[in-house]
C-alpha cells in the first residue's frame, strides 16, 4: 500500500458525503473537502501530517507576507511533493514508511498490532468497551495500519513498550512519551481542508526560528526525507527530535509492520536513549497551549473530561505574552494579521487528545471541542471580557459550594461526606449549556457581563442549590436559610 496514491484517510467532502482519499487525492481536492473525519488522536497526528507535508513543499512560507499569499500554492505544491516523494510513503517493503529497515526481535517477543490502536484492550488498555482482544491479536485492514501506525507515533505513552532489535544491538529499555500525550492541542478549522491547512501553517523565519516563540528550534526536515540509517546517524537523529519538521510526525519508537499484511504482529521498540524527543523547556509544541502554574513554571495545558474547555478558552485563544512563553497554539498569532483584512472571518476552533490516567502508561479518554468564533475575539479586548466572564462563574461555584456547606454543617453531619459534587456538577452542567452566551457577550461592545450572563450564573447556582439540599422539614428549612445567606454573587462593574 502506497499512502500516497491509494486511499486511507476518511473525510466529509462538501456536500457532507463521506469519502476516503490517499494523500495526492486529498491534496488535490482540498478545497473540496469539508473536514477530516476521524478521532481526536487520528485528527492531531493526521494534522501534524499534512501540515508537515505542506510546509516542506512550500520550504516554508518563510515569512508573513509569503504566509499570507501561498494559500493558492499549497495544493499544487503539495501535490508535487507527493510524487516526489512517493516511494517513502511504502507501508510495506524495502523502506516502510516511518518504520526501521530490518528491525527484527527474538523469538516470541513480537507484539499484536492492537497495540497500535489505544482504543482496544491491549496492555494497559482498559477492555470495557473492546470484547474482541485474542492473545494472538487481530488483523487489520491496511489502511487502518497506516493510521494507526502515525497515531502511535504521535501518542504511544512512555515506559515498557516492548523490545527490537535494529544492526544486533537490542532495545528494550523503559523510554519517554510521544510528544502529543498528555495535553491540549489547538487546531484552527476553515471552511474546507485548504483554508485549515493554510490557517495552521507556520511561518519559518518569524515563528520557527523566532527565539520568542519556539526555542531551540530549526527548520529541519520530514524525517521520511533523512530517516537514520543506523543508531550512529546522529544528524538524522538530531533532525528527528530537534527540528520543526521533523518532530511533527515523530520518530518515537523503532517500528516494524513486517512485509505481511496478512500478519497480526509487528515489532515495536524504545529508541536509543540519546536521541529522546525533549518536551518543555526545551521544545514547545505548536499546537500546545503554554500556561504558568502559581510558583511560574511553564506547563502544557492538559486536558479534563471533568472540565469544559470553554472555561479554559481564554487561555487557548491567548496569544504569547512578551517576555513569556505562556500563551495559546503558535499559529492564532497569523489570524490576528489575518484580521485586518477579514474582520468578519468566522472560524473553528478545534481542541482535543488523549486524557490520561493516574497511571503514566494509562489512557484515560478521549476529548474533542469545538468553539466557532470571530477572528476579531482573538483581540485582547474581546479576550479579557471573556476571561472576566469565566471567572464570574467560578466565583459562582465558590459560593454556592460555601453554602451547600453551611446547610449540611448545621444538620451536624461529617464534612467529609457533604454531597458538594452534586451541587457542582448541576451548577457546570447548566454553565456548560449556556457558554455561549459568553462567547456572544465577548464579542459584542454594548453588551455586558452583567446583563446576561451574571443573571444566568445567579440562577444557576440557586438550582443547583436547591436541588442538592432538600428543605422539607423545619430543620432542613432552617438550614436552607441559612446557606442562602451565602449564595451571593456580586455584580460585575464594567
Amino acid at each position: 500500500m502506497n499512502l500516497v496514491n491509494d486511499p486511507w484517510i476518511p473525510v466529509v467532502l462538501s456536500d457532507e458525503s463521506p469519502h476516503t482519499a490517499g494523500l495526492a487525492e486529498l491534496f488535490q481536492r482540498a478545497d473540496q473537502i469539508r473536514d477530516l473525519s476521524v478521532d481526536p488522536p487520528r485528527r492531531v497526528a493526521l494534522m501534524r501530517l499534512l501540515i508537515c507535508i505542506a510546509q516542506a513543499a512550500l520550504k516554508g512560507p518563510s515569512d508573513e507576507e509569503k504566509w499570507y499569499n501561498c494559500r493558492g500554492c499549497i495544493s499544487p505544491e503539495g501535490f508535487f511533493y507527493l510524487q516526489k516523494w512517493a516511494s517513502a510513503f511504502e507501508l510495506r517493503g524495502p523502506n516502510p514508511f516511518m518504520q526501521v529497515p530490518g528491525l527484527r526481535v527474538d523469538a516470541g517477543k513480537k507484539a499484536v498490532l492492537d497495540k497500535l490502536d489505544c482504543r482496544l484492550s491491549s496492555g494497559n488498555n482498559a477492555t470495557l468497551f473492546d470484547h474482541g482482544g485474542i492473545p494472538e491479536g487481530r488483523c487489520f485492514h491496511e489502511a487502518e495500519n497506516a493510521m494507526n501506525l502515525l497515531t502511535f507515533l504521535n501518542f504511544s505513552t512512555g515506559g515498557k513498550v516492548g523490545q527490537a532489535i535494529w544492526n544486533n544491538k537490542k532495545y528494550s529499555d523503559s523510554t519517554f512519551a510521544a510528544p502529543c500525550i498528555k495535553y491540549a492541542h489547538t487546531f484552527i478549522r476553515g471552511k474546507n481542508l485548504l483554508e485549515t491547512l493554510f490557517f495552521n501553517l507556520l511561518t519559518r523565519e518569524g515563528d520557527v526560528k523566532g527565539i520568542t516563540l519556539m526555542p531551540n528550534s530549526r527548520w529541519g526536515r520530514p524525517v521520511w526525507e533523512q530517516f537514520p540509517k543506523n543508531v550512529k546517524d546522529t544528524e538524522a537523529f538530531g533532525n528527528a527530535a530537534e527540528t520543526y519538521l521533523g518532530r511533527l510526525v515523530p520518530l518515537s519508537r523503532y517500528l516494524s509492520l513486517g512485509d505481511d499484511s496478512a500478519s497480526s504482529n509487528c515489532i515495536i521498540g524504545p529508541t536509543h536513549k540519546e536521541y529522546a524527543i525533549k518536551h518543555l523547556p526545551a521544545f514547545r509544541e505548536p499546537s500546545a497551549t503554554v500556561v504558568q502554574n502559581k510558583k511560574g513554571d511553564e506547563y502544557y495545558m492538559a486536558l479534563s473530561s471533568d472540565k469544559h474547555m470553554w472555561r479554559q478558552l481564554g487561555s487557548v485563544l491567548s496569544l504569547k505574552e512578551s517576555g513569556s512563553g505562556t500563551g495559546g497554539a503558535i499559529p492564532l498569532a497569523g489570524l490576528v494579521a489575518y484580521y485586518s483584512d477579514f474582520p468578519e472571518t468566522e472560524v473553528d476552533i478545534w481542541v482535543g487528545g488523549l486524557e490520561t490516567g493516574a497511571q503514566a502508561g494509562k489512557i484515560s479518554d478521549m476529548l474533542e471541542w469545538s468553539f466557532k468564533i470571530p477572528v476579531k475575539q482573538l483581540m485582547e479586548t474581546h479576550l479579557e471580557k471573556y476571561r472576566n466572564g469565566v471567572e464570574l462563574a467560578e466565583r459562582g461555584e465558590y459560593h454556592l459550594l460555601n453554602a451547600v456547606k453551611t446547610y449540611f454543617t448545621h444538620q451536624k453531619m461529617d464534612p467529609k461526606s457533604l454531597p458538594t459534587y452534586k451541587a457542582k456538577n448541576l451548577f457546570w452542567s447548566e454553565m456548560d449549556r449556556q457558554y455561549d452566551v459568553l462567547i456572544k457577550a465577548a464579542n459584542n461592545p454594548v453588551e455586558y457581563l452583567a446583563d446576561n450572563w451574571y443573571g444566568l450564573v445567579r440562577q444557576a447556582m440557586e438550582d443547583a442549590y436547591a436541588q442538592a439540599c432538600p428543605s422539607q422539614t423545619p430543620r432542613q428549612i432552617q438550614a436552607y436559610a441559612l446557606g442562602m445567606k451565602l449564595l451571593r454573587l456580586k455584580k460585575p462593574e464594567e
